[in-house]
């Protein structure tokens, strides 16, 4: 199993870091003004909201004169569904996780479970993403929504994330939390930063935040995001928003320790259109380019330093929105 699981699962953790990377809304005035020049995220309470995330990756790994490519692209289906007051927030949110189609790709090995398929996976390496992220269908997860829409308490996280990872190698389990932790599901909730007040097309707002990653140690986000125009699609006027920015290694701390790896530069670019009319993201695409290396920290005496490159796309998309029925 070692064998079959390397490079494929030895780097997972830093495949999927820039996962983390999305920004998340600052605190803003929920009230409702002219949608036409507004951008402002609402939760109707009886709303039922669901999306599917698409990532697809494709990472360069050079050791010396060996150079290895791997390939990763997960489809997951989730829903969100307005539950009126919960305690001191002004909502909660169930998130219901649906279908996961997660395949995985290298010179060695390949792998792929569909949950939605009856049939078993063909691979070593199928298997073990059936046992695992294979558990993520039909779990549930609660999200209050405070005032301001803040996000406040996240319940049963936990307890989804042992479910996924009882028994299985630490890389996968890393990659997962990864994935699924609370960080990642919060970013999912709200996409962008949203300024408040009238907006004309070109006004930018900026994108800065300070991140530690797993591997990477503190890292420094610095974008913009720009509002480019109204398009109206399917009968619907929405904003299109222009997104970009550079990652980069954050100052490093006295208390932290030696990294394994080092962002030497990193971008962000894309676009995402929003729905004024539910006030969600209808829309989005990122792309994440990442320029990493080994640092001696990660190196026995013999072991020659790498060289990655990160390549990564990362979709989602409201597939409809309706009224919760009882």
């Amino acid at each position: 199993m070692r064998r079959l699981l390397v490079p494929l699962l030895e780097f997972a953790p830093l495949l999927f870091l820039l996962l983390g990377c999305q920004p998340a809304a600052p605190e803003t005035d929920s009230a409702r003004q002219d949608h036409n020049h507004t951008l402002t995220y609402q939760w109707a309470r009886d709303a039922s909201l669901q999306f599917r995330f698409d990532l697809s990756q494709e990472i360069d790994i050079t050791a010396g004169p060996r150079a290895i490519q791997n390939y990763t692209r997960i489809l997951q289906n989730y829903r969100l569904i307005s539950n009126g007051n919960s305690g001191d927030a002004e909502l909660s949110l169930t998130m219901a996780f649906g279908d996961i189609d997660v395949s995985m790709k290298d010179e060695e090995s390949e792998g792929r479970y569909n949950s939605a398929s009856s049939a078993p996976p063909r691979t070593t390496l199928g298997s073990l993403l059936q046992r695992s992220l294979g558990r993520i269908p039909k779990q549930e997860i609660t999200i209050q929504i405070l005032r301001g829409n803040r996000i406040g308490k996240i319940t049963n996280l936990d307890a989804v994330l042992e479910s996924m990872t009882r028994q299985i190698p630490s890389t996968l389990k890393n990659m997962i939390f990864t994935i699924y932790g609370e960080d990642r599901i919060r970013q999912l909730i709200y996409l962008t930063p949203l300024p408040s007040g009238k907006l004309i097309d070109g006004f930018a707002w900026p994108i800065q935040e300070t991140r530690r990653f797993a591997l990477l140690g503190p890292t420094e986000l610095d974008g913009i995001a720009k509002l480019v125009n109204q398009e109206t699609r399917n009968g619907k006027s929405l904003f299109q928003i222009e997104i970009s920015g550079k990652a980069r290694k954050g100052a490093t701390q006295d208390d932290l320790s030696p990294q394994p790896y080092s962002l030497e530069q990193g971008t962000f670019q894309g676009r995402a259109w929003f729905d004024p009319e539910i006030g969600q993201y209808s829309d989005s695409i990122l792309t994440y380019k990442l320029d990493v290396s080994s640092t001696p920290a990660s190196l026995n005496s013999n072991e020659t330093p790498l060289s990655i490159q990160v390549t990564q796309k990362y979709a989602t998309k409201l597939l409809s929105s309706s009224p919760t029925t009882n």
